[in-house]
């Protein structure tokens, strides 16, 4: 599943309107993520969450009970959306040489552009304090 506006994508499915909550929901999710990849976890705060998202302090708080919460939740999404990217388009008729070559490409791609780049920084910065995102 991916995001695309207030729509979601589902692969085969048609596009399905989303609810107002799940609009907010979605809004406080990419926030979180800017605002963990451009600030880090420590620095990061619930308040600046809400103020990039548009929304109040409560509404962050009534969608993920706390920081940490919705820091896993960006983590696991960012790193689903990561994993979705690298199995798209893999021709599995070539030869395994020439679809580990692509997936190594992709991967390299995926790890040393900035948003990989960051979410590598943010997730080995918080390994000790999230172990199950490792």
């Amino acid at each position: 599943m991916l995001l695309s506006g207030n729509s979601v994508i589902s692969i085969g499915c048609p596009l399905k309107k989303l609810s107002r909550s799940d609009q907010k929901r979605t809004a406080i999710l990419d926030a979180a993520c800017s605002v963990f990849l451009d600030e880090g976890f420590d620095v990061a705060s619930m308040d600046r969450i809400a103020a990039v998202a548009g929304v109040s302090k409560r509404t962050v708080y009534g969608h993920f009970g706390s920081k940490n919460d919705l820091f896993m939740n960006v983590m696991f999404d960012m790193c689903e959306n990561k994993s979705i990217l690298m199995n798209m388009n893999m021709d599995t008729d070539q030869p395994i040489e020439t679809i580990l070559s692509e997936l190594g490409k992709k991967f390299l791609m995926m790890m040393f552009d900035a948003e990989g780049m960051s979410l590598f920084r943010i997730l080995i910065s918080q390994a000790v304090n999230f172990p199950e995102l490792g």
